[in-house]
Parts: structure tokens; sequence; C-alpha cells
């Protein structure tokens, strides 16, 4: 059988349409594509409601799911996701996830009203090239030419279960520090330690005072983010996001500069990740009794590059390849649940219209 028989594109105009066809694979691996959905349905049911467009397309192979891709609008990229399931079969079966990207960078050609809105794109770093370098190949049909921007973002993806997770660490029991939620008199702190996360990051994002505050209101006022307070004061916090029914994202977790080498991140990331999963945090101050407002998760999904972060989240559970082989070649960072690979590389690349001059 040829393994382009079968593979069936959809595309979806109603979110919610999406959500019900896609709701079997909710997993870490899918949580940039669902979660976003999720999170713009839900803005949509708010007073933040706007009727612009989204684009949600899927590719199954019969009925199994293979590729997912979201564009949600004023989002940074389009979202590429693939259940774990599927991947392990595309992982094995290259020609499978050649003909999968093939048809489903046809499909985008002919159903976007703009070729170039298909802009960027983050996602499993092997499904992005062939998808885009397919794409970029059928462009000149419609007589548009692009480069391809390859970035500098490579990370690795992966997620927390209750299965994976170790004791409670001897660093966050005997912390002498509070974690807590976050209420709004911490906004003004938590804008101040978003604009250094920013400006630290490999982007080196500039933030204003009032942007900051425009993106962390939301996520406190729900419940998403976390804080770490030394002496009264918040020295870090956690923002999570992105959340599914089965699964919730750490967005991001930024300690202040004074306050680093204490083992705070560590502290938050170990008790923010069982709070979220339902398991006991005994001995950790300031955590408040009773399930999450946004119900305890299945998993608890990431996306890391920094070794040092990568350490910290591994100590946490977080099914990460061991950190100290070869780095072309990982291993480790297995499900003991399911027995799959615990964590993905993923990419975010763009393209760019040539000019042709005159």
């Amino acid at each position: 059988m040829d393994e382009s028989d079968n593979l069936r594109p959809v595309e979806y105009a109603d979110p919610q349409q999406f959500l019900d066809a896609t709701k079997n694979w909710d997993d870490s691996f899918m949580n940039f594509c669902l979660g976003s959905v999720h999170h713009h349905v839900k803005r949509q049911d708010g007073p933040q409601c706007t009727q612009q467009t989204v684009h949600m397309f899927a590719l199954f192979r019969a009925d199994e799911l293979l590729i997912a891709l979201t564009r949600i609008p004023n989002d940074f990229s389009w979202y590429m996701g693939i259940p774990r399931t599927a991947l392990e079969t595309l992982e094995r079966t290259p020609d499978l996830l050649a003909s999968a990207t093939s048809e489903l960078a046809q499909s985008l050609l002919t159903k976007l009203p703009d070729p170039l809105s298909f802009d960027k794109v983050i996602g499993h770093k092997d499904a992005v090239n062939l998808l885009y370098t397919t794409y970029c190949s059928l462009l000149p049909q419609r007589g548009i030419r692009v480069s391809i921007d390859y970035g500098v973002y490579n990370v690795k993806d992966s997620y927390a279960t209750r299965a994976s997770l170790p004791s409670l660490s001897y660093t966050t029991r005997s912390s002498p520090h509070t974690i807590v939620p976050a209420t709004m008199d911490d906004l003004e702190a938590v804008a101040h330690l978003y604009i250094a996360f920013q400006r630290d990051a490999p982007w080196h994002g500039i933030v204003s005072h009032e942007q900051a505050l425009a993106v962390v209101t939301e996520p406190v006022t729900e419940g998403f983010v976390w804080v770490c307070r030394v002496d009264g004061a918040v020295a870090a916090y956690l923002m999570l996001g992105r959340a599914t029914p089965r699964t919730i994202a750490v967005r991001n977790v930024f300690v202040a500069q004074e306050h680093r080498r204490k083992g705070i991140a560590e502290a938050l990331v170990q008790t923010v990740t069982r709070y979220c999963l339902g398991v006991s945090i005994d001995g950790v101050e300031g955590v408040p009794p009773g399930p999450p407002p946004f119900g305890v998760k299945e998993e608890v999904g990431l996306n890391v590059e920094d070794l040092g972060a990568a350490r910290i989240y591994k100590r946490a559970g977080y099914l990460l390849p061991d950190l100290e082989g070869s780095r072309s070649m990982p291993t480790g960072g297995i499900d003991p649940e399911t027995g799959r690979k615990g964590w993905t590389s993923s990419v975010c690349w763009s393209i760019k219209a040539e000019t042709t001059d005159i």
C-alpha cells in the first residue's frame, strides 16, 4: 500500500468542531495547537470577543490524526501538533511523514486566501522541514518566490505525569520561601519580572510596563500564575497557559537576578507541577487546598532550550532526554506508563517573499 493512501486533509471553520474532531488526541505534543484554540474559544465567550478568522487544519490517515495546524489571530505563529501515537509511527516511517506533509502543504496552498499567510510555524523539526520545503516548492506556481528563515529556536518539548514524578526534593520541602498563586496585589511585581524575562530571553524582547500588565493580568486573574516570596517580596514567578481538558503548559519561569542559585526555580516547578497533576505537596507553605481552578490535569507540558533549565525540569519529573550524552543523538526520557519517548525536538521557521530588483 502506498503511504499516501487514506490520507485525508480537513479544514475546519468552526473552532468547536476542530476541538471535537481532535479531542481523542489531547496530549502535551498537541498542546500548542489545542490549547491555543481552547483559549480562543474561551475568549470568544467573554468580553474580549472578536470575529477574526482562525485557521485550523488536520491531516488524518483514515480515522487516525497524524498532524494538526492552527493559527489564532494575533498569535506569534502557526502551531503544528503531532500526537504521541502518530509521532512514533511518523518517526519510524519517513515515507509516510513525507506523504503527510506533502498532502498538507497542497491543502494549505489550495485553501488559504493568501499563500504568504503561512508565514511562520512552530513544530516538530523534521515535519516542519518537510512541510515548508514542499510548500515553498509549490509557491512558484503562483508566481511567488520565498526564502526560508531557519531561525535560532530549537527546543525540546516534554511533559510530566503523575507516574514520572520523583519524590518531592529536600530542597523544595525545606525551602524557607513561600510559594503561592499570585493575586491581583502581585500584578506590578509580576509585570516587572515579565519585562526582565523578555529582556533576558534569546530573542531579547523589549516590553513596556503597560504591555507587560496586559500580558499577565488575565493569567493572574485565572490562577495561572504562581509566585515565590522571599521576605514577603515577589522574587520569582511561574506562568501556566494553554489549558486543555487533559493538559496544561508551563509557559515561562523567571527568577530575579539577585535570588538565583537558591533553589527557587526548582521549588516553583516541582510545586506547581504536582499541584496541576493533583499530587500531594506536603511541607510546602502556601499551597491552597483542593483542586486547581482549571481542573486536575493528566500531563503538564513545556518546551525548553536552556540546558540549566532543562536540568531543573528533568529533576522535577519532566521526561527530557539524558543531558550529558550526545546532543546529536540524545537518549532517555521514556514515559514509564507507555514506554514511548517523552520528548521531541521543535523549531520555529518562517518564510519571506523574495523581491525582484528591476
